[in-house]
């Protein structure tokens, strides 16, 4: 989208998001099928040594599965709307999902009694309500219109080519989701308390997350101008120096969620036997925020790069270990705190294959890539 506004061509701009939004709408909804057959099977290993509570952690994988597509879509309006160089409605998207995630937790999983199925239909639920603002939104400011989204749906040339980079870049997300659905999943195992602290903990990193998130569209968008430009000292410098911001940023809040976590739960109704849970879930929460900032920035000068195979390829080796963390303290009956543990372990597998792609970039980088510099 970005490279069709820089040569003004609109009417691309506009078809391309259409096209991926049709992919996307496909592809979910294959992803969605996928796991929803596949939630029995992966909940039999995650919660092999706790049968009664299988049934409760296939429903929530179930329930979250069904919000794939708008998951998907989510992502490409979103990628629509940072092409265009507007980096307020996607947050203002996100921040009403969460708070529409926060409601329908409340209500279909304390209210109607509705347990994991609730928390996965409220996830589910957030999902198409920030998908279908963001639509609303495109339409509105004429960035996509609905007879391009209209059937048919784009011709093969037209999805292949948004498929070139696109396949990888769904694949990634789609692992990404699936390891959070079975952290959580495996968080029901353990009860409704320790679900419901897992779910006030996703929202409050969310939240949090928003504060450094834009250091990476910005390293996005500079590097990519950067790199076309040849000028790869200052590439090096644009994500060193938001590595350090990102670092300062995640870390000072972090301490901040530390600090408040036995009053953060109140706000999202805790009662008194939910708080001392929810609080130290935040605790184990708020400690993988730098690694989180570390990954995002990262990955978004490798994007600029235009290396979307190989972050697919890092999203899969953190998902193995993931799987395999899993398996762990399935097999340890251990808790919570072995979980964040495992999402830990999820964020720094992408850390340092990312911080060891940069380094080895830096150092086989020619020395008249500087020239433009003036190095």
């Amino acid at each position: 989208v970005a490279a069709s506004l820089a040569v003004d061509n609109r009417r691309k701009a506009r078809r391309q998001v259409a096209d991926a939004a049709w992919i996307a709408l496909g592809i979910g909804i294959v992803a969605a099928v996928a796991m929803s057959i596949a939630a029995p099977r992966l909940m039999s290993i995650v919660a092999s040594n706790n049968v009664a509570v299988q049934p409760h952690a296939v429903a929530y994988l179930r329930t979250r599965a069904a919000g794939a597509p708008a998951t998907l879509a989510l992502f490409v309006f979103s990628g629509a709307f940072r092409g265009h160089q507007d980096l307020r409605t996607p947050l203002y998207a996100s921040i009403m999902a969460n708070v529409v995630n926060l409601v329908l937790d409340a209500v279909l999983m304390f209210g109607f009694g509705l347990g994991t199925w609730g928390a996965g239909a409220a996830t589910a639920a957030s999902q198409y309500a920030a998908a279908g603002v963001l639509l609303y939104f495109l339409v509105k400011l004429d960035r996509v219109r609905l007879s391009e989204l209209a059937w048919p749906p784009p011709a093969a040339a037209a999805a292949a080519e948004v498929l070139r980079p696109g396949l990888t870049l769904v694949a990634r997300k789609v692992l990404e989701n699936l390891s959070f659905a079975m952290s959580v999943s495996y968080a029901a195992t353990l009860g409704v308390a320790q679900l419901a602290s897992q779910e006030i903990a996703r929202t409050v990193w969310i939240i949090a997350g928003t504060s450094w998130w834009p250091l990476s569209t910005v390293v996005l968008t500079l590097c990519a101008r950067l790199n076309a430009e040849k000028r790869s000292s200052a590439v090096e410098r644009v994500v060193h120096r938001t590595l350090r911001y990102g670092a300062l940023i995640a870390g000072t809040t972090a301490g901040a969620v530390a600090l408040c976590s036995e009053w953060l739960p109140l706000l999202f109704g805790a009662d008194k036997a939910l708080r001392p849970v929810a609080a130290r879930v935040l605790r184990f929460a708020s400690m993988t925020f730098p690694l989180a900032a570390m990954v995002d920035i990262t990955e978004a000068f490798s994007m600029s790069k235009g290396e979307y195979f190989f972050q697919t390829a890092v999203m899969s080796a953190s998902f193995a270990v993931v799987l395999a963390g899993i398996s762990y303290i399935r097999r340890s009956r251990l808790g919570i705190g072995a979980l964040w543990s495992v999402t830990a372990a999820f964020f720094l597998t992408r850390a340092l294959i990312n911080i060891a792609r940069l380094v080895f970039t830096s150092h086989n980088r020619p020395a008249k890539a500087d020239l433009k510099d003036g190095g």
